[in-house]
């Protein structure tokens, strides 16, 4: 009795910690896919200023760029 309470507890953190690596494989896939998008989004927002647009047209485009990574903002 006592074994298989052994087994099922060892069983339980074996597929608590298969999950947890998974997310967190996940999370940094996603968090680097961000980093490229509002990396992209940073580099537009300079080239709108250098061509000398306004500021607020530019953070606008900003904002619309940064809606479209679908991430938080870094």
């Amino acid at each position: 009795m006592f074994a298989t309470a052994r087994r099922r507890a060892t069983a339980a953190y074996l597929a608590g910690f298969a999950f947890c690596f998974g997310l967190a494989l996940s999370l940094s896939a996603s968090a680097s896919g961000c980093s490229e998008c509002w990396d992209r989004c940073f580099a537009e927002r300079r080239e709108c200023r250098q061509a000398g647009n306004p500021a607020a047209q530019c953070q606008e485009i900003f904002q619309d760029c940064g809606n479209g990574c679908g991430c938080p903002i870094p």
